[in-house]
């Protein structure tokens, strides 16, 4: 009890901290969805900086940087690598680190990228600075890198289950464990040891494609499975349903707001079979799970979502970019 208790007063400390800042990170804007002229492409990847910059990755026309009043595009013609930015992370010290179709890319005023190793193309599907600014990278050949000032590179290849080396997400919880979701399930990694979770553990689906620690410490583990959601607590993985009726929809991106309320950004996994199908945004409050089709973006595809810590959600789908503002 009074662990739940310390939850809910720091919760509410922080909700009013941050709305004391919010005109000072963004402008006022109405409740409600909002479309985002400035971007007219889809969006899929969102990263708020050290700075409140907010960083927008498209599909085709490179990076946007917003810094509360101008939108800022960088694109193949500055210096970036591919035009479809898939990840972005910050690095120490305010490196700005993306990937792309075509590799890695890093900005720090000027532009730097990488389009091979060894002599072999792959592009780069997830990005991860953790808490001891060790940079995690996914790709598309090589597995999973991480990067270390002064150190290098070194390759995490999994020889025990090779399905493993294909990383759809990295995450990390506030106790420093990463997580990787894998085509083969979820991995525990730490001290570079591995622990496997699958559907025999209790996972809605082997293919696991996003990852979301909320307030009370659980992990959310999104699927291809487009009927429920995992949830871990400790060692212990239960799932939740998501009353969508689709059986192969993945949950490809989860964010928690400010006020505890998951966002799930679903994915439309056969587009040719409509019946099999439904995309777009569910939320949960804890108590109700409500699929936002009238909405905001509608049954668009939904690529990214960002949490901007002044109680406005980013929305990066297929249809562009919006955001939600949920409170003053």
């Amino acid at each position: 009890m009074l662990s739940r208790f310390f939850y809910i007063v720091l919760f509410v400390s922080i909700f009013l901290l941050s709305c004391t800042d919010r005109d000072s990170v963004l402008p006022s804007r109405d409740l409600g969805w909002q479309k985002i002229s400035a971007v007219s492409d889809q969006v899929n990847a969102l990263f708020r900086d050290a700075n409140n910059n907010i960083w927008i990755g498209t599909a085709s026309r490179g990076v946007y940087r917003y810094d509360g009043n101008t939108y800022v595009n960088f694109d193949t013609t500055d210096g970036l690598g591919d035009n479809n930015v898939l990840s972005i992370a910050e690095g120490p010290p305010g490196t700005m680190w993306f990937g792309t179709n075509s590799g890695l890319s890093v900005y720090d005023g000027q532009w730097i990228s990488f389009d091979n190793i060894s002599g072999t193309s792959f592009w780069v599907g997830k990005l991860l600075f953790d808490s001891n600014d060790l940079m995690w990278m996914s790709t598309s050949v090589f597995g999973l890198w991480s990067y270390e000032e002064n150190v290098g590179w070194n390759q995490h290849w999994d020889n025990s289950c090779m399905d493993c080396n294909s990383v759809n997400t990295i995450y990390e919880d506030r106790n420093g464990t990463l997580w990787l979701g894998t085509q083969a399930g979820l991995v525990k990694y730490k001290n570079n040891n591995r622990t496997y979770y699958t559907m025999q553990n209790g996972l809605p689906d082997d293919m696991v494609t996003s990852l979301e620690e909320d307030s009370w410490g659980r992990l959310w583990i999104g699927t291809i499975n487009g009927e429920d959601v995992g949830i871990m607590k400790g060692t212990d993985i239960s799932t939740k349903s998501l009353l969508s009726g689709y059986p192969a929809n993945p949950v490809y991106t989860i964010e928690e707001d400010l006020f505890g309320n998951i966002w799930m950004g679903l994915l439309d996994y056969f587009p040719t079979a409509p019946d099999l199908n439904t995309n777009g945004i569910i939320t949960y409050d804890g108590a109700v799970m409500r699929t936002l089709l009238n909405e905001g973006p509608r049954r668009s595809n939904i690529f990214a979502l960002l949490e901007e810590g002044n109680a406005t959600m980013w929305v990066g789908a297929e249809d562009g970019l919006w955001t939600y503002t949920y409170t003053r």
